[in-house]
């Protein structure tokens, strides 16, 4: 089920021992945007549970940190960064579905364990209520 990156940042009974920063060499497009030590954190509250939900994916490296830990992924979101001007200001990368997929695939995680939603919350899409 897992591919060859996915390999190498799993660590000690599966859980995810990397740092932030090795998280986001390893994914294809964009960044994690998370802090240093928020990939180990993620890695065992998601590695206790089957389903992971997340609103606000961005890149989707905390999906990636659920992901690797054994969860089935929802990930709601808009995906419309480019209209916010505060992020145009500085630069920021903006992110698509297809860039959360891509980032996914360069894991070696299972593409039918990831459910995107582009969608405004709240509520919650249909399919991620039950």
């Amino acid at each position: 089920m897992y591919g060859r990156l996915a390999d190498q940042i799993r660590g000690h009974q599966g859980q995810m021992m990397r740092r932030s920063k090795e998280l986001d060499a390893l994914m294809v497009k964009g960044y994690s945007a998370l802090f240093d030590n928020d990939a180990q954190v993620l890695s065992v509250i998601a590695g206790r549970g089957e389903r992971y939900i997340e609103i606000g994916t961005y890149c989707g490296g905390s999906a990636l940190v659920a992901g690797l830990a054994g969860c089935e992924v929802h990930c709601i979101d808009t995906w419309d960064y480019t209209r916010r001007q505060d992020l145009k200001q500085v630069g920021h990368y903006f992110p698509v579905e297809a860039d959360v997929r891509e980032n996914w695939a360069a894991a070696g995680l299972d593409p039918d364990r990831l459910h995107l939603y582009q969608h405004r919350t709240p509520p919650l899409p249909e399919e991620v209520r039950n």
